[in-house]
């Protein structure tokens, strides 16, 4: 006998049920509403934020998210099925990149600083000069 009835498929009447999400998220949510600290101001019950992950996950699945109108873009307009590439978002993230390096730079520039680092940096050049262009502002001046 097989495990699975799987194979009696389309064999006689098909019994179909629905499961109401709102039930679902109130049954789930009483169980995790336990662990919750229903005195903090910000305290909502858990069948409400369920209720919320799901109606995200739905708008992201069914393309109901902002990023959509992205896809939209150049000239002539068009839309691209292909990814972001040659779209507004490009310059958005190369500037988040650029943002992210020069945080990432300057927090090692203040490890070095801080803890004395700078004869690690002697003997490579390049990292001497990228080192140098954050401490004199030369690479801050570069990128305004």
């Amino acid at each position: 006998m097989p495990i699975f009835t799987d194979n009696k498929r389309g064999q006689g009447p098909q019994k179909r049920v629905t499961l109401s999400e709102k039930y679902l998220n109130e049954l789930l949510g009483s169980s995790l509403d336990q662990f919750g600290d229903k005195g903090a101001s910000d305290w909502k019950p858990a069948a409400d934020r369920l209720h919320h992950i799901s109606f995200v996950h739905a708008n992201y699945v069914h393309g109901r998210y902002p990023e959509t109108m992205d896809l939209y873009g150049g000239i002539p307009g068009r839309f691209h099925m292909d990814g972001m590439r040659h779209t507004p978002k490009d310059g958005e993230n190369f500037l988040m990149i650029d943002e992210i390096i020069t945080s990432a730079s300057l927090c090692f520039v203040h490890l070095v600083q801080g803890l004395s680092l700078t004869r690690l940096l002697v003997h490579d050049a390049t990292l001497v000069n990228w080192y140098r262009s954050y401490v004199d502002g030369s690479n801050a001046e570069s990128k305004s």
